[in-house]
């Protein structure tokens, strides 16, 4: 079978698509940039360099593919800011709704999955929740559930489509790299607000897997949270990570400061609570992470990082 992946150079997208490509399906990959074709051309994955909001070169890839996976956002620049979130916002509906129109013209679709995010559910405090929680709204909360709220209106036109919201993803890659091990490494790490707030995580091959497990489920789920076991409280977060490399030292920076520097989406995000729990994925997709908790999965994270 073929899959389509949008933002297949992407750190959450790229593997994605080498797991479809373990499972045996023939991956054609959408990228924007010459850097994203060489590295999918040297995965064997068939490379098409394009924009996500112009469909002329790429929709014809969709209309063949059996799977259809979007996991493509607009990069942000220094800020995640309120023009960021409108931007990224329409450039990521136009994407989805020519996806969407693809996917019709296929008799043969096994599935189209929006990449969502943990945020989607809101700031629930101390509460465990999951996918029939009433979300509290957010800035960034509220730009995943548009992006799933055209996937639900496609799954009411008899669409196989599904939003996946994961958990803060990491591995030795991507924003994890950028702004977790980079800067633990260095023996220090600074988080917003008192880190009494609990983050969900997922580790990316977790994640990944259960991509290729979804397919078969698309038609009557529309929402799965793909999540570890162990929900984890932001200060044990920064513990368990310096741990592993050896020891460090954490402090809290005060949530406005954040929200100066990076903008206040992404400090609503960082200082929220979101106790996920992962049990319809567990029994939807008969799937379970290899990486149990952040504490046992980070180690080997940081391994891989240090070699």
């Amino acid at each position: 079978m073929k899959v389509f992946v949008v933002g297949a150079s992407g750190y959450i997208g790229n593997a994605v698509a080498l797991e479809f490509l373990k499972a045996g399906y023939e991956v054609v990959g959408l990228c924007n940039s010459n850097a994203g074709l060489e590295q999918l051309t040297r995965q064997h994955i068939h490379a098409v360099k394009g924009d996500m909001a112009d469909d002329s070169v790429w929709k014809k890839y969709a209309k063949e593919a059996d799977v259809i996976v979007h996991a493509a956002h607009v990069r942000p620049g220094m800020r995640l800011s309120s023009g960021w979130l409108k931007r990224s916002g329409e450039l990521r509906d136009k994407c989805l709704s020519s996806l969407v129109s693809a996917a019709q013209e296929n008799p043969n679709i096994k599935a189209i999955i929006y990449t969502s995010g943990m945020i989607a559910h809101g700031n629930h405090g101390d509460a465990l929740i999951d996918e029939s929680t009433q979300p509290n709204p957010t800035a960034l909360g509220n730009y995943h559930r548009e992006g799933e709220r055209i996937m639900s209106e496609a799954a009411d036109r008899g669409l196989p489509a599904l939003s996946i919201r994961p958990g803060m993803v990491y591995g030795n890659g991507g924003t994890f790299k950028k702004f977790f091990l980079d800067v633990a490494a260095k023996g220090k790490y600074q988080f917003p607000g008192d880190g009494e707030n609990y983050l969900p995580f997922i580790h990316v091959q977790d994640l990944a897997k259960a991509y290729v497990a979804a397919v078969d489920v698309a038609f009557g789920n529309r929402l799965i949270s793909v999540v570890d076991d162990q929900p984890i409280k932001m200060k044990d977060m920064a513990s368990n990570l310096l741990r592993s490399f050896g020891g460090g030292k954490h402090s809290s920076v005060p949530s406005w400061l954040v929200s100066l520097f990076a903008g206040r989406a992404l400090s609503e995000m960082l200082v929220g609570s979101y106790r996920v729990r992962n049990s319809r994925a567990r029994r939807v997709l008969n799937w379970e992470p290899q990486h149990r908790s952040f504490a046992s999965g980070i180690t080997h994270v940081v391994a891989e990082y240090q070699k």
